[in-house]
């Protein structure tokens, strides 16, 4: 059971400013990927794909009781299609050269 939303609202805000600029990263990255720079974006991906989503999951997942604990250690799956995206772009790059 959650708890009221305005027992919530540090984490609700502190989440939803990290996953926007998280998104918009992602989003930047992408179309870095498109234009056919694919290690700069991936790496733009990579990077937004971990160092802003990992500690924010790992918060509401393991040390936030109110919000996350109920998908654990799953939470991390929320964050594959960044890290992949990353990871197949500069793999991509490699193969390349």
């Amino acid at each position: 059971m959650f708890l009221p939303v305005e027992q919530l609202l540090f984490e609700a805000c502190l989440g939803m400013g990290l996953m926007i600029a998280s998104a918009v990263t992602i989003t930047y990255g992408s179309y870095i990927i498109l234009k056919k720079e694919t290690k700069k974006g991936g790496i733009i991906n990579l990077l937004a794909g971990t160092l802003i989503p990992i500690p924010v999951c790992t918060y509401f997942a393991l040390f936030s009781q109110r919000t996350l604990s109920w998908i654990g250690a799953m939470s991390v799956l929320l964050l594959t299609p960044a890290v992949l995206s990353g990871t197949i772009s500069i793999l991509t790059q490699q193969a390349r050269l």
